[in-house]
């Protein structure tokens, strides 16, 4: 039975299976007592943005799961109006990750697409040191990620 301080919220829960994800949801949280509705959303999707993150490429993991811890302690002590705007935006990505994580699963034999284009308006919205910080984001994840690929080795090491 859940109480007042109880919030239910759809999260994914993700899990490797032979190359496939296997994704179920539907997890109740319990807030602490006095904590406020408005910062168990904002841990609830915290939490959701991570495990959504599990159904990304390794090295897209990496740079988004740092991405959004940067992001959310920055955004930590703004105003309602900017805090409304955030949350409505994170959302949004946590939406449209899981919407792309179930095609990924429908169409797993087909290389991944990920993120969506940002539209003019979008971008308009942007302060300069937003479009500067988007710049960075790009290049990181455009740049090759040696680290993380995988080569097979040739034959024993003498």
């Amino acid at each position: 039975m859940l109480s007042a301080g109880d919030t239910v919220s759809a999260e994914v829960k993700t899990w490797r299976t032979k190359s496939r994800f296997c994704l179920s949801s539907c997890v109740i949280h319990r807030s602490a007592p006095g904590m406020s509705s408005h910062v168990s959303q904002v841990r609830a999707l915290y939490k959701k943005i991570f495990m959504l993150h599990r159904t990304l490429p390794l090295h897209l993991k990496a740079l988004g799961d740092q991405y959004v811890k940067d992001e959310f302690k920055r955004h930590k002590n703004v105003g309602p109006a900017e805090a409304k705007l955030f949350m409505k935006e994170w959302e949004g990505y946590a939406a449209m990750l899981w919407d792309q994580a179930k095609q990924q699963i429908k169409h797993s034999e087909d290389k991944g697409q990920y993120g969506v284009p940002l539209t003019e308006d979008k971008l308009d919205l942007f302060n300069e040191e937003q479009l500067g910080q988007l710049h960075e984001l790009m290049q990181e994840a455009t740049k090759p990620k040696l680290q993380f690929d995988t080569v097979e080795d040739a034959g024993p090491k003498r």
